[in-house]
């Protein structure tokens, strides 16, 4: 946990996050592009997403919300990058408390 005071006024609050980076090396360059296509097929199917040029082969930065008893969870952005035989997925979440009257906003971001 990371206790942060905002340079924009916002009073201090306590930032609680999440990551997890998983990577795979394939033999089969195939395999990597398959891997990457169900991702962007997911990215499709959870809403806002995006193509991140210039970064690996290919890669799609998505955000998934949660649903059922996850919805009050905050909301995690996934990258998935693609270069040459090699699969690599991010994800992320963070939730800031800003100890205004109780109130927790939840932020959450590849790079905040």
């Amino acid at each position: 946990m990371i206790r942060s005071a905002s340079a924009i006024g916002q009073p201090a609050g306590l930032f609680v996050g999440s990551a997890k980076a998983q990577a795979w090396a394939y033999n089969d360059g195939s395999l990597t592009v398959a891997g990457q296509q169900q991702e962007t097929e997911t990215a499709k199917l959870a809403g806002p997403n995006s193509t991140v040029p210039g970064l690996g082969e290919e890669a799609v930065v998505y955000e998934t919300a949660g649903t059922g008893d996850q919805a009050k969870q905050p909301p995690r952005l996934t990258l998935s990058i693609r270069d040459s035989d090699v699969l690599l997925i991010r994800c992320s979440s963070a939730r800031r408390d800003d100890n205004t009257a109780g109130h927790q906003r939840t932020i959450a971001g590849v790079a905040r």
